[in-house]
């Protein structure tokens, strides 16, 4: 079982890459298989059926990533 501030501190530490532009200590975080969802409303249960900011995978996040860490 994980614990509470086993959670926290991974959510602490996740905020730090970001706003550090860790970009790929940031990707080396995610499962594989996982997805990174931000829901378009509150409450919203399903991020196919209905809109979502994003639903991606690794493979778009890797894109991301190398979106954010170019030139431009």
């Amino acid at each position: 079982m994980i614990g509470e501030n086993t959670i926290t501190d991974f959510i602490y530490r996740e905020a730090e890459l970001l706003d550090t532009m860790q970009w790929q200590a940031w990707l080396d975080l995610f499962h594989p298989e996982g997805r990174y969802w931000m829901p378009l409303e509150w409450q919203q249960q399903d991020p196919v059926l209905q809109p979502s900011l994003m639903y991606e995978d690794l493979l778009l996040l890797k894109v991301r990533v190398e979106r954010l860490a170019g030139e431009r």
